[in-house]
């Protein structure tokens, strides 16, 4: 008799890779973004922001964070309306994207936000029951940033980024650092409702299967580099063949 199950497995790797095809790099546009930014720091700012990216590099967070293989951690956290989202009832329904952002000021994540939100008819079809993106920022600000991005997915509030910690991907900014975005008026503890704590989470995604499985992970040092739609497909596929 036919394997269903190969055929059914091959028959979504196909799909998957057909819809591939059709979702557009995100990372050009945020290389531009980048390169205007850049032409409006002054070069001493400039320096100071580039040795910190390069210091949580050196730090090996994103390689010591939670892996594949690893149980996700349980979360409960608000979406932009107060209404408490858990991972159990998501998982519930079958495989879940979870990506991490930084908040609504930044501009890479809006850019990034708006590009998964395109893509969601892909992860979809690719298999996943839900997606959800996560910051540390306060409920409102969540809802501000969602509707910004014109999100189709929902975003989740992390203050004091217990469960981002959980997962082990958060970095605290250096004095020098919260001078500079302090200079630009800009102040990520008020963003975020988390006192006097300047703390913010890599950009980070990690495909989780039904058992709550981590079956693909993203994480950067680099702010201005995120997760591409077609890794999370590929993460997605990765299901299909268990």
């Amino acid at each position: 008799p036919p394997n269903n199950h190969t055929s059914f497995s091959t028959t979504m790797s196909a799909a998957t890779d057909a819809t591939k095809q059709q979702i557009e790099l995100v990372q050009p546009a945020l290389d531009k973004k980048r390169d205007e930014i850049i032409g409006g720091i002054p070069k001493e700012a400039l320096d100071v922001l580039f040795a910190q990216t390069a210091d949580v590099a050196k730090s090996q967070l994103a390689e010591k964070s939670l892996p594949v293989g690893a149980k996700l951690p349980a979360f409960e956290l608000p979406d932009a309306t107060g209404a408490t989202v858990s991972s159990a009832k998501l998982l519930a329904e079958g495989p879940l994207v979870v990506v991490f952002y930084r908040g609504g000021w930044c501009p890479y994540c809006n850019i990034h936000l708006r590009s998964l939100a395109k893509a969601l008819p892909a992860f979809k079809a690719a298999g996943a029951a839900n997606i959800v993106a996560i910051a540390p920022e306060t409920p409102d600000k969540v809802a501000t940033s969602a509707e910004a991005a014109e999100l189709n997915f929902p975003a989740l509030s992390d203050v004091g980024q217990k469960f981002a910690r959980s997962l082990g991907i958060v970095f605290e900014l250096p004095k020098e650092v919260q001078e500079i975005y302090t200079q630009f008026g800009f102040s990520v503890a008020e963003f975020n409702g988390s006192g006097d704590e300047w703390a913010l989470p890599l950009p980070a995604a990690f495909v989780v299967a039904a058992d709550g499985t981590v079956a693909y992970k993203y994480a950067q040092a680099d702010y201005s580099q995120r997760v591409e739609p077609k890794a999370i497909l590929e993460g997605l596929a990765t299901l299909k063949k268990q």
